[in-house]
């Protein structure tokens, strides 16, 4: 049987907490990175996936995008452009408003999506196998009491995480101030990973 989570203290007692939370999350990002490049989805990148949880809420158009992420509009489309070219996003014309347009995940999309959960799926075994499930649910209830000390559980739950520098250096120098930043919480970091 593996060792327990009290047990690890021993190999990583002079790491900070949020080097661990830093580490740990771009970890899990490899993995799941590793496990989309075997699946054929070899030019995706973490800040795609922000784009594609706000579509998994249904069509958006990229003044939308752009506004629930918190970045440029300029940025945004560069990202939208990058995956309508790589086949992961279609542009369809709204009936009602010629002028307005709307993305769409694709079937392509839809297969990394859940390429990707499949990923998280089989982490959260291994971690469930390798802490027990007592230090599993304390662990999940430690990381959801530090977003909302963050002041970003909302937009988490929301689908709205601002990327950061994870969608594009020109949205990092553009990036607008989160809702909870506005109102006095905490500021947000960029350390949430894709894959939601």
């Amino acid at each position: 049987m593996r060792p327990f989570l009290h047990n690890y203290g021993c190999v990583l007692h002079d790491v900070d907490t949020p080097s661990l939370l830093s580490l740990a999350g771009a970890s899990v990002d490899a993995r799941v990175l590793r496990a989309l490049r075997r699946a054929g989805h070899t030019r995706l990148r973490p800040r795609h996936g922000y784009v594609f949880q706000r579509l998994l809420r249904g069509p958006q158009s990229i003044s939308e995008l752009a506004r629930d992420l918190s970045v440029s509009q300029q940025a945004m489309s560069k990202t939208v452009a990058e995956l309508r070219d790589l086949g992961y996003v279609a542009v369809t014309q709204s009936s009602d408003d010629l002028r307005r347009r709307s993305l769409e995940l694709t079937e392509h999309a839809r297969d990394a999506i859940e390429c990707a959960r499949d990923a998280r799926v089989h982490l959260a075994r291994d971690l469930l196998g390798g802490l027990g499930e007592a230090d599993h649910a304390t662990l999940r209830r430690a990381l959801s009491v530090l977003l909302e000390q963050l002041g970003v559980a909302e937009d988490v739950r929301e689908r709205r995480f601002p990327p950061d520098t994870h969608l594009t250096e020109e949205a990092a120098r553009n990036t607008q101030p989160t809702r909870a930043a506005a109102s006095g919480g905490a500021s947000s970091t960029s350390s949430q990973r894709t894959s939601r």
